[in-house]
């Protein structure tokens, strides 16, 4: 489910998974209620993977 929020605002903007993160930040949060009326906060943060070649 974390993947979709981001890729949702991929599509929404036409704009790559990385420009999402710069565009909104290293980290996306997204609060929403649960069936529960429990108040829940997301959060989405981009982590590089880099390899020494």
């Amino acid at each position: 489910m974390q993947f979709s929020v981001a890729k949702t605002l991929v599509r929404k903007y036409d704009i790559s998974l990385k420009k999402v993160f710069t565009k909104f930040g290293p980290s996306v949060s997204v609060t929403y209620l649960r069936e529960n009326n429990k108040e829940t906060v997301l959060r989405l943060s981009l982590v590089s993977c880099k390899t020494k070649a």
